[in-house]
């Protein structure tokens, strides 16, 4: 190989080395450069994603006291829930176009009507319990409004303890008719029913007479606890 051949591959190795030596830096910049961006893109998106959550946690707090106070639970959650407290219970019995159940609890306030205006009216003085009476159509096991319900109690000894008009009420859980009772003491009791049938009119020419005579159904070895009156549902 001649002098000039060598100095010619000599010189070309030399540029290739100052290429590799100013190229190589400014490719590590700006490679550091696209994943910065690409870590501070990751960031905003993680944060838009939290801030959005976040954003959403006020309005599903909302929505579930809005669910516990309207009671906006659907006619499902009534039915399993008389099935649970009433009819596994054995405290329903069918008469006529109507089954009759009951539930007792605790005393409890509710509103009443005033004038124009709702009031709420907490339970009275020596109340040991609260007293419910479910009326639902046999067909269809909807619940049956309108109808004027009295309960009258007796004790072992055929003694009344009390008799009550019960009010029709709206529930969370389930409409009922009831009222705020007193018995005093624990015990077993008789429970006397005495139902006249619902004002409202009737669809349906060919099936609409229906609910159209005075009902009496008595529940014998009624278990009742007094207990505390409940804490007002706010």
């Amino acid at each position: 190989m001649s002098r000039n051949s060598k100095l010619n591959i000599a010189l070309i190795s030399s540029l290739f080395l100052l290429l590799a030596l100013v190229v190589s830096p400014a490719a590590a910049q700006q490679t550091r450069t696209d994943r910065q961006k690409t870590d501070k893109k990751t960031d905003q998106q993680k944060s838009g994603q939290t801030t959005g959550s976040q954003a959403d946690q006020p309005q599903k707090r909302d929505q579930q006291r809005t669910t516990r106070r309207t009671g906006r639970r659907g006619p499902q959650h009534q039915q399993e829930t008389i099935q649970k407290l009433i009819v596994d219970k054995g405290h329903e019995k069918r008469e006529g176009d109507l089954l009759i159940g009951y539930n007792i609890d605790e005393p409890k306030g509710w509103y009443e009507m005033r004038g124009n205006n709702l009031e709420w009216v907490e339970p009275q003085q020596g109340q040991t319990n609260h007293f419910e009476i479910v009326l639902r159509d046999a067909e269809d096991k909807r619940i049956v409004p309108n109808a004027k319900v009295r309960v009258t109690i007796t004790d072992a000894n055929g003694n009344e303890v009390d008799s009550q008009n019960l009010t029709f009420l709206w529930h969370p859980d389930f409409y009922h008719y009831g009222a705020n009772i007193k018995v005093p003491s624990s015990g077993n009791y008789t429970v006397k029913v005495h139902i006249d049938p619902p004002d409202f009119g009737r669809h349906d020419k060919d099936r609409g007479k229906r609910f159209t005579q005075s009902v009496d159904v008595t529940f014998t070895g009624v278990q009742i606890t007094p207990k505390r009156p409940q804490a007002a549902m706010r």
